[in-house]
């Protein structure tokens, strides 16, 4: 009776205790009380009370899932804990080497000391994986990127070139040195904890499940995988809360810059790139501990498979929402440039520059800026941020050149124009509506007047683009710009007039096939032409940059030449 009592009492002591507890917890509580009855077993082998001491098992039926809820919750804690005190930036590669986690000197299986081995014991250590390094283990320290100053491979021989400012010797020459010679992993130093939290408190859940199964818990019966299974569970839970802590550790968006997400994203990529060698790890420590059973061995490694893509998938999808938040932030700093350089710029320039306009070079060192922060993400989601960077600066220039703004100076051609500008007008706001569902309110409109040496200017701005994307090796990168390129053209092209011709038709698209005719019609109508007058106190500057210039009766054939052109396409 006493004993019994004594039993009762401990359980309801621990029902109470496991209130709120944490994982590690749990997990001491459970092994304590396998080890109590394993006790009572040697001192009272034959007490009855062995078969009704239920109450040493778990608080409640649910044991095993609380524990996978509590383990979650602690896991997204530390994860959301260290990413909040990580800087951020790739963590630099120490240049002695770190000490591994290997067998014991001599062994045949990590003996390097040797340069070459019997063909009998490389055979049977083909399958045995590389020895783990202290501080990046399951793989990490083979995720380093390659040197590179300005989005090349960097060498010596690269900087030793005729330029004075790069020849040996130099400060300049001597900094992008040290640069190359700078080794760095993808991954920055919140990482390697984060995995080896995950890691530790898999082997807790382990050892918390194992007690559970040896004080008489039964498990769900359609789980036939046992006490792995639910390990298994446990990893790919944690695996999943720790890519939403890395991708949600930050409170708001204006807090991060374009270095820091991409730091983040190839945070949860190097975690992807972890798994496999993880699980491995893991499956191997389940069979030492004997937590695989034989009759079970075949479904749980498929099981094992199982959970290892839900985790490579989950990690998937955050490092796509994390792309999605690195575009995001390039595009906003795009946006905000935009806005603010082109406020209230003047388009009438009135005569032509040699150089490109301030908004452009601030907009290419900002280029140069996020694509130079690029460095830790792969090829493939590099080029992608390269495309959709320039491909937004070329649609909202297309937009504030071509854009029907409605403010714009209406021409009377004849009666019929009231309702084919209402035409007009609609199919361009249905146009710009599907083009730019995503940007925000306040964006910058479109332009209300230009001249031919504003659009002369703007040809300058293109080429300039265009030279910047050619230069970052990221081929066909300037063909973003060809519809910005071929619109500018065109209008400060002579011949833009025969071109417009409706028997012209072939040779306007063959010249300039992304040409599109309700776009000159908008830039027409806002072209600010020049009376006869002016165009004879200009008439030498235009020809230093043989350009088109229209006078105001010229404008209005023009768009009755592409109104009738478009009524006849409708």
């Amino acid at each position: 009776r006493y004993e019994r009592a004594l039993i009762a009492e401990l359980g309801n002591l621990l029902r109470q205790r496991a209130i709120g507890a944490s994982l590690a917890e749990l997990a001491r509580s459970s092994c304590l009380m396998a080890c109590f009855r394993s006790t009572l077993k040697v001192v009272h082998p034959s007490s009855t009370t062995r078969r009704f001491d239920k109450e040493l098992l778990a608080m409640d039926v649910d044991i095993i899932m609380t524990g996978l809820k509590v383990a979650q919750e602690e896991q997204l804690k530390i994860t959301a804990k260290l990413v909040n005190d990580d800087r951020k930036e790739p963590m630099r590669i120490l240049r002695r080497s770190n000490p591994v986690l290997s067998s014991p000197r001599g062994s045949p299986a990590f003996d390097h000391t040797t340069n070459s081995t019997d063909n009998d014991s490389s055979t049977n250590n083909k399958h045995i994986p590389p020895p783990e390094e202290k501080n990046q283990p399951f793989g990490l320290s083979d995720l380093k990127q390659n040197n590179r100053i300005n989005g090349n491979d960097s060498s010596e021989e690269d900087h030793d070139t005729l330029d004075p400012n790069y020849q040996r010797g130099t400060l300049r020459y001597i900094q992008n040195m040290e640069a190359s010679q700078t080794s760095l992993y993808k991954f920055s130093s919140c990482l390697p904890q984060i995995i080896r939290s995950i890691h530790a408190r898999a082997i807790t859940f382990a050892a918390f499940a194992l007690s559970q199964e040896e004080l008489g818990q039964v498990f769900s019966s359609n789980n036939t995988r046992g006490v792995a299974g639910y390990v298994l569970d446990c990893v790919e839970e944690c695996i999943a809360v720790a890519a939403i802590g890395m991708k949600e550790g930050f409170d708001h968006l204006t807090e991060l810059d374009v270095a820091k997400a991409v730091q983040i994203t190839s945070n949860i990529a190097c975690l992807q790139s972890a798994l496999p060698r993880l699980y491995g790890t893991l499956m191997r420590g389940m069979c030492h501990v004997g937590i695989l059973r034989a009759d079970q061995l075949e479904e749980t490694f498929r099981y094992a498979d199982q959970t290892l893509k839900g985790a490579d998938k989950k990690c998937d999808s955050e490092v796509g929402a994390m792309y999605a938040l690195v575009y995001e932030i390039c595009r906003n700093k795009i946006d905000n440039l935009i806005n603010f350089s082109l406020q209230n710029f003047n388009w009438v320039a009135k005569s032509a520059r040699k150089l490109p306009n301030a908004y452009c070079e601030s907009l290419i060192e900002y280029m140069k800026f996020a694509f130079t922060s690029l460095s830790s993400m792969d090829d493939g989601s590099r080029a992608g941020l390269h495309f959709s960077c320039c491909g937004h600066i070329a649609e909202r220039l297309v937009i504030l050149l071509s854009g029907r703004s409605p403010t714009a100076k209406k021409l009377n051609i004849n009666d019929e124009d009231s309702q084919f500008q209402q035409q007009l007008q609609n199919a361009n706001s249905k146009a710009m509506m599907d083009d730019n569902n995503n940007l925000d309110e306040d964006i910058l409109p479109p332009m209300c007047r230009i001249d031919a040496f504003g659009l002369k200017n703007l040809s300058i701005d293109v080429a300039q683009f265009e030279t910047f994307a050619n230069s970052t090796g990221v081929p066909q990168l300037g063909e973003c710009f060809n519809e910005l390129k071929g619109l500018v053209n065109a209008m400060l092209d002579k011949d833009l007039p025969l071109l417009l011709q409706p028997e012209n038709e072939i040779a306007r698209r063959r010249k300039y096939p992304y040409l599109n005719l309700e776009k000159v019609y908008n830039i027409l109508e806002k072209y600010v032409g020049f009376g006869l007058g002016d165009k004879l106190i200009r008439q030498s500057g235009v020809k230093d940059y043989d350009i088109l210039v229209l006078e105001k009766k010229e404008i209005a054939q023009l768009m009755r030449l592409v109104k009738q052109q478009l009524e006849a396409n409708n």
